[in-house]
């Protein structure tokens, strides 16, 4: 009982990263669901660069994009998806690979010109080797 009371004290006093956790703050981490581990406990992969970056203008109408982390990482196929930034449209046709500390979107066909994309980076959907979810990420670019 002692062990829940200090976890349920450490929920409630540290809602920040748990990289420079001890033991109970371990703990609770290890006890969350894989989002609310990434949302609370900032321990998983982090990104440090992005292609396109943020707020680009004039990209290609056929780029990849490139999420590159901080270790080395797996993911799903939608680990990495891209939405044309209108309003309601499906998730652009592609797929997300990873290699190394690599994830990239493939799209399946080149994008639209003159476009806004909106690119989301999903948590849990890319993970390191001890299955720790990187941070949810969004950014958009817009084609040339």
């Amino acid at each position: 009982m002692k062990l829940k009371t200090a976890i349920a004290a450490i929920a409630a006093a540290f809602s920040v990263s748990c990289i420079d956790f001890d033991l109970s703050q371990q703990a609770y981490c290890e006890s969350l669901t894989c989002q609310k581990r990434v949302e609370i406990c900032a321990d998983g992969p982090q990104i440090t660069k992005m292609e396109p970056d943020r707020s680009a203008t004039s990209v290609a109408l056929d780029t990849r994009v490139t999420v590159t982390f901080s270790e080395q990482v797996t993911c799903t196929a939608t680990g990495v998806t891209l939405v044309q930034y209108t309003g309601g449209e499906p998730p652009v046709a592609g797929t997300a690979t990873c290699t190394g500390n690599t994830a990239v979107f493939t799209p399946s066909a080149p994008l639209l010109s003159g476009r806004v994309y909106k690119v989301y980076v999903n948590d849990c959907e890319i993970t390191n080797a001890a299955g720790l979810g990187s941070l949810d990420a969004s950014w958009t670019f817009t084609t040339r």
